[in-house]
């Protein structure tokens, strides 16, 4: 029976389909075996290597009497694989070099002798208990004398009782090792061809051709087969991004059959590409093959592919809305659905919401949004929180909606600039470094260092501020005091104003609180103190005046009152600010100019304790307080005055957007007035383009009457005189607002 009957084969390999184009390993044949055809291994003799051949060559290799054929057993009786043999007597005889060496008698290898580990070295196998016919005379020279073995474990007895191991060698002993090592050599699968592949969520947005990016929702997914489709990319980018995208919007689910991907360079939708041919294989290969090749080779991208779902600003309004559904449902079952007012009185949010009467539509504004704007002015993550307001003091409560605003993309990389120093310069800065007083300039015996209790000035909105009916001001809670330090370099005054000072000042509290005013460490700081002029005229200077310091109790209780401004000015800004972006989500028209993005400085009140210890006691009490605030880069930013507190004239300003700035402040006061029915409006506005300090709140006499409210500069005059001095620019009536002068009588009876 000869060898290629008897179904031996060589196992180090199994057939599979070429990964890519390669040529046949035979010399006389030469083709090129196309990606996708079968490839067959032919193992080589001795120590030569394999080859891997096409079709046609297996055909010439299974017809030469001496190559291993490579057949399964499938199909051969148990009789005929225990007689088969390693090399059949035609193989013995083609090999003429070998046949007149010395020669030693071996037995034939039964199919189905097995191996273990736990028998010897390395899975030695054992010889079988009687030889098999026929022996074969194996030249001495295809012994592997180059390599070391371990010793045989022993020797097994022939029927005659020689002491000889028919059909082994010391070769044999190695056989696991050798089979472990070439199976693994020849099973192992090439290097595939794969790309990098970047997801990404977008939003269609006007103005915008690619849309924005949607909470920085971005993956990558390295190692993709470069053969992949564009269903097949469709589907790895849902599996990629539908957990992110769910979380982003708090487990609302998402029809991915309304978004379309597309690849982000060119804008292609892969819905409208060939299904079943690879997207971006054709452009992995290179145009020109290597050396000793005949086709293109496959070039490893270094970028990735970028791909992106893209929702239509239809969907995502429809998003958006799902999103307030259920955050107003989230609300109304954590709280109930009934909210009680300042009279007593059960409303029932949601009926109201639906079907309000004509008598309440006057008093009702729906879905009135407050935005609570960020500290910086970056656009990041912003919160829209809808109110329903029943009248301009009643108590309300907020429905939340979280809607995400893009954020900005990471910082690109510094790019290191070298360049030698000015000469001139260097010599200046060398001898004014050098010196020993700019040693000491900065320790100078002005500085002051103080151990304080903070209290942070909140931001709230208008409408918890009301509804608040215990605490509806600022007050130093004891439960929420910050312990710190703050230094002040006592002299190097930021200005002086008409009750107030402000010197230069660091803040480091102990606890840091993100958002708040101290949330680093040495936080740079404006300090402000109470004072009162002490004239003291002579002859030489009719017009010297000193600054003397209040008492601690009239400091302490004239200091809260200005964080209690501040606090309410912060509060009435942000109702400003809701009706704005309210107006603009309902309104179809399109918005001609921007809107200034502009808030009041964080601050906070600073005490400070003196301790005494007496006989027995030991007593505390308040010896200084101070409005710390947020410090505006007067350098940078500039400082302006853009309306006085005695007019609602705005003043006249060289820059231009100062100019713009000052008509939108004006716009604010007429919606603050208009919208709290002339109760209330801000005044006295000042600071930089982006923050605003030491306000003034304005309310009408017929509040209190004649009570001294919100400190001295709340003046009954100038608020009586403010429907006639406004003039209405283009922002009030862009956003509709009446006329103050025909409204103002009215709008003044109607105030408690």
């Amino acid at each position: 029976m000869s060898l290629r009957d008897s179904g031996i084969v060589a196992n180090f390999t199994e057939d599979a389909p070429s990964l890519k184009a390669t040529k046949c390993g035979r010399t006389d044949c030469g083709a090129i075996i196309q990606a996708g055809e079968d490839r067959h291994y032919i193992h080589g003799y001795n120590s030569k290597s394999g080859k891997e051949v096409c079709t046609n060559c297996v055909s010439y290799y299974n017809s030469k009497p001496d190559t291993m054929s490579r057949r399964d057993f499938v199909g051969l009786s148990a009789s005929d694989r225990d007689s088969y043999v390693c090399h059949s007597a035609s193989v013995l005889a083609a090999r003429k070099k070998g046949a007149s060496l010395s020669t030693r008698r071996v037995s034939a290898v039964p199919g189905n002798i097995g191996h273990s580990s736990s028998q010897g070295y390395y899975g030695a196998m054992l010889p079988p208990p009687r030889p098999s016919q026929p022996n074969v005379a194996i030249p001495t020279s295809w012994s592997p004398s180059a390599y070391t073995y371990p010793p045989l474990l022993g020797n097994s007895q022939t029927q005659g009782g020689a002491s000889t191991s028919f059909g082994y060698s010391q070769a044999h002993q190695q056989y696991a090792v050798q089979r472990q090592f070439w199976a693994t050599k020849a099973y192992q699968s090439s290097v595939a061809d794969t790309i990098t592949v970047c997801f990404k969520i977008l939003r269609e947005v006007p103005g915008k051709p690619k849309g924005i990016l949607v909470r920085n929702l971005t993956e990558g997914e390295p190692n993709v087969l470069a053969s992949i489709t564009p269903p097949g990319l469709r589907q790895l980018g849902i599996q990629t991004m539908e957990t992110k995208l769910t979380a982003a919007l708090r487990g609302l689910r998402i029809d991915w059959t309304r978004i379309p991907l597309r690849e982000i360079a060119n804008w292609v939708d892969l819905a409208h590409q060939p299904p079943d041919i690879a997207y971006f294989y054709a452009r992995c290969m290179t145009g020109k093959p290597k050396p000793k090749e005949t086709a293109p080779s496959f070039k490893k991208q270094t970028k990735a592919f970028e791909l992106a779902f893209v929702i239509d600003s239809e969907y995502w309004e429809e998003i958006e809305q799902q999103l307030a559904d259920n955050e107003s449902s989230r609300s109304s079952n954590g709280r109930g659905s009934s909210q009680h007012t300042l009279d007593g009185s059960t409303v029932d949010l949601e009926s109201h919401a639906r079907r309000p009467s004509p008598e309440q539509e006057h008093d009702f504004e729906l879905n009135r949004a407050s935005f609570n704007r960020n500290e910086d002015h970056s656009p990041r993550d912003r919160t829209v929180i809808i109110y329903l307001t029943l009248s301009s003091m009643d108590l309300t409560r907020a429905l939340k909606v979280s809607v995400t605003a893009p954020r900005t993309p990471p910082p690109s990389k510094r790019r290191i600039i070298y360049q030698s120093p000015n000469q001139d310069h260097l010599r200046d800065a060398l001898l004014e470094g050098g010196s020993s007083y700019s040693q000491l300039s900065g320790q100078g015996p002005n500085r002051t260092s103080e151990q304080i209790q903070f209290f942070a000035i909140d931001d709230c909105s208008l409408n918890d501020l009301l509804a608040d009916r215990k605490f509806q001001g600022f007050s130093c809670d004891p439960a929420k005091a910050s312990p710190g330090s703050l230094v002040i370099e006592a002299g190097s005054f930021l200005g002086i104003g008409t009750f107030k000072t402000a010197e230069v000042g660091y803040l480091t509290l102990l606890h840091l609180i993100a958002g708040r005013l101290g949330a680093c460490a040495n936080e740079p700081v404006a300090v402000k103190r109470m004072y009162k002029r002490r004239r003291t005229p002579t002859d030489a200077n009719p017009n010297k005046w000193v600054l003397n310091r209040l008492t601690s109790a009239d400091e302490h209780s004239k200091i809260l009152m200005e964080a209690n401004v501040l606090f309410w000015a912060t509060s009435i800004m942000n109702f400003t600010y809701s009706f704005i972006y309210h107006f603009l989500q309902n309104s179809s028209k399109r918005l001609p100019f921007e809107i200034p993005e502009i808030r009041f400085v964080r601050a906070g009140v600073a005490i400070v304790h003196d301790q005494t210890t007496g006989p027995t006691t030991l007593k505390c009490s308040i010896s200084r307080t101070y409005l710390v605030e947020e410090r505006i880069n007067e350098s940078k930013d500039g400082f302006f005055k853009f309306i006085n507190n005695g007019s609602a004239v705005p003043l006249d300003m060289t820059r231009k957007d100062a100019r713009e700035l000052s008509e939108f402040l004006a716009f604010t006061q007429h919606v603050q007035f208009h919208k709290t029915k002339g109760a209330v409006y801000l005044s006295d506005l000042q600071g930089s383009m982006q923050l605003l300090t030491d306000p003034q709140i304005m309310t009408s006499p017929l509040i209190g009457e004649g009570a001294e409210i919100f400190g001295d500069g709340n003046v009954p005059s100038a608020f009586n005189s403010f429907p006639e001095q406004h003039c209405c620019n283009h922002i009030c009536r862009w956003f509709e607002l009446p006329e103050l002068a025909a409204s103002a009588a009215s709008d003044a009876r109607s105030v408690p």
